[in-house]
């Protein structure tokens, strides 16, 4: 049987989705006006399945982590600027400085992105991707030339991404209490879309305070049936990291 490495390419872009009340103005009022920010988010030049491709045919398996049967998933964020470049790249999950630097390696080199606008007009919008390093039972040399087109057709929101931030937009409540106190940050929560659609093991993955976790928590178990992930025709479990960031404006 042929020995390969398996690089499962997590595809789901997990956008920044940012909250915005007023400080000047009451804790219902800063309740009520929550928005997402961004109209049109970026786009890997052709798409998600050209990202897909791009991952899978310039990944390469560093040596040392194959030798040492190294896996786990990286996750990286970057910024699309006005113009598509991409800046601002660092490790938010970190499994080993090898792989931690091919991943860096491989958003450096990509093309520039179609940046995102709002009201026309072109915005910075930050992006976390998450990569999972596998290996099967391949020789060191065998991991480090051979890369896997096993990487799955991703799950979706219905609709895509444009209608998710709809329904972060719509859905999202400033917890009074963490508005209040000036609380503001990153949540990222990690849930599991199975093979059905719906919405499993939904976890905090990144804290900032309780209440903020839990409104994150709540937005991600309301959600509607997600369209399943696919491998080979067959619909499969994915697992998705989304940052939810909860910003207070002046």
């Amino acid at each position: 049987m042929k020995k390969r490495v398996i690089l499962f390419l997590m595809a789901f872009i997990a956008c920044t989705s940012t909250v915005f009340s007023q400080n000047n103005t009451t804790s219902s009022e800063k309740q009520d006006t929550t928005r997402v920010v961004y109209e049109e988010m970026p786009s890997f030049p052709g798409g998600q399945k050209a990202l897909m491709d791009y991952l899978s045919k310039n990944i390469v398996y560093p040596v040392k982590a194959a030798e040492k049967n190294i896996q786990g998933r990286v996750i990286i964020r970057f910024s699309v600027d006005l113009d598509g470049s991409l800046s601002d790249i660092t490790i938010v999950h970190s499994v080993d400085p090898a792989l931690d630097a091919e991943a860096i390696r491989l958003v450096k080199t990509m093309p520039k992105w179609i940046p995102g606008t709002q009201d026309g007009q072109p915005v910075k919008v930050n992006f976390t991707l998450p990569i999972t390093f596998s290996l099967s039972n391949a020789t060191p040399s065998e991991k480090q030339t051979s890369t896997s087109d096993a990487a799955k057709e991703p799950a979706s929101f219905p609709g895509g991404l444009n209608a998710l931030m709809e329904y972060l937009n719509r859905n999202i409540v400033y917890p009074v209490e963490a508005a209040n106190n000036s609380i503001q940050g990153i949540v990222k929560v990690q849930f599991n879309v199975e093979t059905d659609g719906s919405i499993n093991n939904v976890t905090i993955a990144q804290s900032i305070d309780p209440a903020l976790d839990a409104e994150a928590i709540r937005l991600v178990e309301a959600m509607p049936k997600w369209t399943p992930a696919k491998q080979d025709g067959q619909p499969v479990r994915d697992l998705f990291v989304l940052p939810v960031k909860f910003a207070l404006t002046k």
